[in-house]
């Protein structure tokens, strides 16, 4: 991701004030003839000058070398870590990496130089207001070295995307429909039925009665076998049967029920009006579910919005 950003650069309050005391010596040197005040005056011009070509130099051949965000409840936050490569022969000081559009949850701390012909990492938090998939477009890469006369900053665009999931809350009880109550086009299958399908190490809490013990008596370590067609035991969270509560109340719910059931190591499947989740137990299931539920059509809230959001519901196959 090697992309260069154009490097502006605008003095900052305390440069302001700077440049108006230079132009006041001036005026009272040029008034009275005091050349020590003039040359104060000028003095403190080229420092001003050479500072400017030191911020500007500062953020010369960095680099972004990789982003990512790990996603965040609504409510909480979402952790952005860049790195950036300095490829120059000088150290670079005092850099600060944002994102556009995105708000601080805490001012990050950013005081390790980044190295000549390093490579540093930058973590800092936003904070994730509603549910859904954003665009994460450029980053703001800045500076006010060496001095905090001049402030200097570069874009740099990213194709980079964020998840933001819906807060879990709510006081529903889990659920106690069962995986097998569910059949047609839709049925909810996973594994853990009659026929044999393979193995997977064992994890503490999983019964006795699926460890292979023979294959232990040969020498290898605990493995738990595993079956298809279906498991009786898991439990299916449908989004139709939380009637009464308003679309981003429902979702909510249903991510509190993911989060209930992931730490209490249940088999379960999501069902939504055009996704079908099969059963599972697994982090990459847990992952998948509550990114279902991050991407669910927001509710219209125009005629047009409705007409358009019917279209998009219309193009999404089960």
């Amino acid at each position: 991701m090697d992309r260069n950003g154009k490097i502006y650069i605008l003095p900052t309050r305390f440069g302001v004030v700077f440049f108006i005391g230079i132009v006041l010596m001036l005026l009272v040197g040029a008034t009275y003839s005091n050349n020590l005040v003039n040359m104060l005056a000028f003095f403190l011009l080229a420092i001003a000058f050479v500072a400017m070509v030191q911020t500007h130099n500062n953020l010369k051949n960095i680099k972004l070398q990789k982003v990512s965000v790990e996603p965040g409840f609504a409510g909480s936050t979402v952790s952005l870590t860049t790195a950036l490569e300095n490829t120059g022969t000088a150290p670079r000081f005092n850099l600060e990496v944002r994102a556009q559009k995105m708000k601080f949850d805490r001012e990050p701390e950013n005081a390790q130089p980044l190295q000549a012909r390093a490579t540093l990492r930058f973590k800092s938090e936003y904070f994730a207001e509603t549910r859904g998939r954003y665009p994460l477009k450029r980053l703001k890469i800045s500076t006010i070295f060496p001095v905090g006369l001049f402030y200097s900053w570069m874009w740099i665009p990213t194709d980079e995307t964020y998840l933001v999931y819906p807060q879990p809350k709510g006081d529903q009880p889990l659920p106690s429909t069962k995986l097998e109550s569910f059949a047609g086009p839709h049925a909810l299958t996973t594994r853990g039925g009659d026929d044999f399908y393979g193995h997977r190490e064992y994890r503490p809490g999983d019964p006795a009665r699926r460890i292979d013990w023979k294959a232990f008596a040969r020498g290898r370590p605990l493995l738990v076998k595993e079956f298809d067609e279906g498991d009786p035991a898991a439990v299916v969270f449908d989004y139709d049967q939380l009637q009464g509560m308003t679309q981003e109340a429902r979702l909510s719910q249903l991510a509190a029920w993911v989060e209930s059931a992931k730490q209490q190591r249940l088999s379960y499947a999501l069902r939504l009006p055009h996704v079908v989740v099969p059963a599972g137990d697994d982090y990459q299931h847990y992952l998948r579910c509550l990114e279902q539920l991050a991407l669910f059509p927001a509710e219209p809230t125009s005629p047009s919005d409705k007409i358009r959001g019917e279209r998009t519901r219309g193009r999404l196959s089960p």
